[in-house]
């Protein structure tokens, strides 16, 4: 606000001083154009109310949630949940790429020597907009969803930790490979 002000001020005096006339103009006839500056210049020297200025550092300020986009007439809570009801289910990737279209390749495992060579590679699909990362396998399956952004590898302290939903198919895999 007091740098619209400040400019209001300067572009107001620089029509002033182009506007001067060769003759001098006389006290009374100068009075109103005087305070009509000294009224911008003291709005714009104003301090600025309290409620408009937040003491807290940007980084603590809470950030208003984007709406919910909505894709194929859902919300993102609504596919999110979707996702995990279909999980390893036979269409579950399709479901994932149509209805989470900024899905963007984070990382590819290779997988295990022991797993069947036509379901590798495992490939980890970001969503920001969902804010997870889902695990489709080569047969067009989901594995797993995890909350946030996974570029490695998952764990086991993901999965105890439940930050990431996996098939039991994949979590007997797991077992039995150690």
């Amino acid at each position: 606000m007091k740098k619209e002000a400040l400019i209001s001020v300067v572009l107001l005096l620089f029509l002033l001083v182009s506007c001067v006339p060769k003759e001098p103009i006389s006290g009374e006839a100068a009075k109103p154009a005087v305070e009509e500056i000294n009224k911008i210049v003291e709005e714009a020297s104003e301090p600025v109310p309290e409620a408009e200025v937040s003491s807290a550092p940007e980084s603590d300020r809470e950030v208003p949630k984007p709406t919910s986009i909505l894709v194929n007439g859902k919300t993102v809570e609504e596919r999110i949940q979707e996702a995990y009801d279909t999980i390893h289910t036979p269409g579950s990737a399709q479901y994932i790429r149509e209805n989470f279209p900024d899905i963007v390749l984070v990382y590819t495992d290779p997988g295990e020597p022991f797993m069947p060579q036509e379901i590798l590679p495992f490939r980890y699909y970001y969503s920001k907009e969902a804010d997870k990362t889902f695990n489709i396998c080569n047969v067009e399956l989901t594995v797993f969803i995890c909350d946030g952004k996974l570029e490695r590898l998952v764990t086991d302290e993901d999965i105890n930790s439940n930050r990431c939903i996996v098939t039991p198919v994949y979590q007997l895999a797991e077992k039995y490979s150690q």
